[in-house]
């Protein structure tokens, strides 16, 4: 049995993605993040979701397009993508850290705060950092936010257990079946997009070959164990910045009616639906939502005084 499981081992292998701009690196709290950056103007955030395969490459249909106006950067997350995957306890806390401080970076790079598109959970993490560094973050779109209906109470008893099973050598096994092929387009099919026939080989191929890189599973098992659940209650009715809701009509993991906590707990937050999508409603409506984000940007997102930043001293 050991035998076998060494065996499953994965071996490093390059995700190359086209659209995606020039990859670059950078290096913080010992992990080394890859990012793309393309574009010039102001910037923007592009943040992709949580998921067992997740990474940039979701974003390869709106980046280029974004970039026509602004500078875009789109990091592969903390134990995702083309970022170092090291075998750790992946939490909440990690994330909207990481996300104060790549906005920092950002900001001494470019001198101005960016602006951010992020995606459910992620989007969650996103209010979080918003909240304790408001003056390192721009207007934000959010498209399907958890955390005041799903994905807010942390992990339980049962959850905890699975979590040190999962980490454990039979997760190898479990996260292999997990993110199978034939799971992955059922994954995909059920909760990413409304029409099938976005789900292609070539877009199963993508989500595939992520996870199959070595250490692979430890930031996914801490999402699907609820290690990474954050509760934006006392966060979400004090962002002051622009806000703008883009949900899936279908969304199921985050239905529509979730919406109306959003809107109650912050009545200026401007809120728009897509017809005939799920989760992954920027992809699968590319077109609509890319031109919706640069109208949105463009009259909401305007070049600001060079701001006064204090390092929170954990980054690269």
């Amino acid at each position: 049995m050991i035998d076998f499981i060494k065996n499953l081992r994965d071996k490093k292998k390059s995700i190359k993605v086209e659209g995606i701009g020039k990859e670059e690196n950078w290096e913080w709290q010992g992990h080394r993040i890859t990012y793309s950056v393309l574009g010039n103007g102001l910037p923007l955030l592009a943040v992709h979701g949580f998921n067992a395969s997740a990474g940039a490459f979701e974003l390869r249909n709106n980046l280029e397009p974004l970039a026509t106006k602004y500078r875009v950067y789109a990091p592969d997350l903390p134990g995702f993508g083309r970022s170092e995957r090291k075998p750790i306890s992946y939490t909440a806390e990690l994330y909207i850290q990481f996300f104060i401080d790549f906005a920092l970076y950002i900001t001494q790079l470019e001198q101005q705060a960016p602006a951010v598109f992020a995606n459910s959970l992620a989007a969650a993490h996103i209010i979080g950092a918003v909240a304790r560094r408001p003056e390192a973050f721009g207007p934000l779109l959010l498209s399907c936010p958890t955390g005041l209906e799903r994905l807010m109470d942390p992990p339980g008893k049962k959850a905890l257990l699975v979590n040190r099973v999962l980490r454990g050598p039979i997760g190898a096994v479990v996260f292999r079946l997990l993110t199978s092929r034939s799971s992955t387009r059922l994954f995909l099919g059920r909760d990413g997009y409304y029409d099938p026939n976005y789900v292609d080989e070539a877009l199963v191929e993508r989500y595939y070959q992520s996870a199959r890189q070595p250490n692979a599973r430890f930031a996914p098992v801490a999402f699907i164990t609820f290690g990474l659940n954050h509760s934006v209650k006392e966060e979400w009715p004090n962002i002051k910045q622009p806000v703008l809701l883009v949900w899936g009509r279908d969304a199921n993991l985050t239905p529509l009616s979730n919406a109306a906590a959003f809107l109650k707990e912050r009545p200026d937050t401007q809120l728009h639906i897509i017809d005939h999508v799920r989760l992954s409603l920027y992809d699968e409506r590319a077109e609509e939502f890319n031109a919706l984000a640069l109208d949105w940007f463009g009259r909401n997102y305007q070049q600001k005084n060079r701001p006064t930043l204090v390092s929170s001293g954990t980054g690269g």
